[in-house]
């Protein structure tokens, strides 16, 4: 088994880059062998966050996070970046843990993809 990362750590405003990141880690999940965790800190907690993406200028989230729940991946934010902006994560499938519980993911994936 494998072990892979994905870092989103970008504003999800005016971009597609964290719709492709997690379009990148839908993707991984075709190999059964691949353990994907999709990891939001920093700003990229906002992605965390039910945005409207014609307000922000971005593409829609919800069915990439759909589709990785159901392929068993793990969506994890960042506590302490939520708590610093005064966010709270508004989707079921997306856990929280403390900064620590996120660089212990990091340092144990195979690979890591930050985006």
């Amino acid at each position: 088994m494998k072990k892979v990362a994905i870092i989103i750590r970008a504003l999800p405003f005016n971009t597609i880059r964290n719709s492709e990141a997690l379009r990148c880690a839908v993707g991984l999940t075709i190999e059964e062998e691949n353990k994907i965790q999709v990891l939001f800190i920093g700003d990229g907690v906002w992605t965390a966050a039910s945005l409207d993406s014609k307000a922000v200028s971005s593409r829609d989230l919800g069915k990439h996070v759909e589709t990785l729940e159901m392929m068993e991946a793990e969506l994890i934010a960042e506590e302490e970046a939520l708590a610093a902006r005064g966010i709270k994560v508004s989707r079921e499938e997306i856990a929280t843990k403390p900064r620590e519980g996120i660089n212990q993911a990091i340092r144990e994936a195979d690979v890591v993809m930050a985006f």
